[in-house]
């Protein structure tokens, strides 16, 4: 029963698609698709029509397509989504049936109008049905229904996730192979909490040692080469950019705040 989703749930089948950073004018998205009956997948925004006072033209534009998905990407592709107004409100949707809004930051220096105040959620270290209960899903998130309760009343503009997005070697390693690590990241996007803290907030990330070993300071000996594709494929390809290219820290602004987001775990 412990080893129930890692056993019993690869998620090879897993479709969705999520936002990663938003700033001031642009919006990055993450898609995976493995059915290639849905290729090619298209993307598209428009203006969120829900927003009564928005005068801008609502029609929908295309933005991305991918004609191929392989095994490289774990049948991902990433959409940049630019030339965006501040705080403004949009809806996404990809052909394979995945939708979802977000907002823009507002212009460095600036709060969005009708407040005084940045408003972010920040958290680390999730497990898939953890702590233990026999009778939810495998993949469950008791964390995840908290946060989705908190999401419309608060109002945040992103999650700043700090690590630990996977727990590898929890309750036991099961390989240190690629595969091994792919599988982790989709059991989590998986879960079925996962939709509702997703669709209409951002997600940035960290990498912390769960993603990797426990109290990982080995820099990128074995097993971090394996460890670090699906932490590329999934969370760098939509995070804010790097420092330096090719790096694994970031540095971003979100109206009167500026953020750097340390990497201890490969330095």
């Amino acid at each position: 029963m412990v080893y129930r989703a890692p056993i019993m749930y690869p998620s090879h089948d897993l479709s969705f698609a999520r936002v990663g950073y938003v700033s001031d004018t642009s919006a990055n998205l993450l898609i995976r698709e493995p059915d290639i009956k849905q290729l090619p997948v298209f993307v598209s925004y428009r203006n969120a029509p829900d927003v009564s006072n928005h005068n801008d033209d609502d029609s929908w534009k295309a933005v991305g397509k991918a004609y191929w998905l392989s095994n490289e990407t774990d049948n991902t592709f990433t959409v940049i989504i630019r030339g965006l107004t501040p705080s403004s409100r949009y809806q996404y949707a990809v052909s394979n049936n995945h939708s979802g809004h977000f907002t823009t930051a507002p212009s460095d220096g600036h709060v969005a109008p009708g407040t005084d105040k940045l408003t972010f959620f920040t958290s680390s270290c999730i497990k898939p049905r953890f702590p233990y209960n026999p009778f939810s899903h495998p993949l469950s998130m008791r964390g995840f229904r908290h946060l989705a309760r908190w999401i419309p009343d608060l109002k945040a503009s992103f999650m700043l996730f700090l690590g630990d997005f996977i727990y590898i070697d929890v309750p036991r390693r099961f390989g240190s192979d690629l595969e091994t690590y792919r599988r982790e990241y989709r059991q989590v996007y998986s879960s079925p909490d996962w939709p509702p803290v997703s669709q209409n907030l951002p997600w940035i990330h960290v990498m912390d040692d769960h993603e990797i070993a426990n109290d990982w300071d080995r820099n990128t000996t074995a097993p971090y080469p394996a460890a670090a594709d699906p932490w590329h494929i999934y969370h760098t390809s939509i995070n804010p950019p790097p420092v330096n290219p090719g790096e694994s820290y970031f540095q971003f602004t979100q109206g009167p705040a500026s953020f750097f987001l340390m990497d201890t775990r490969r330095y």
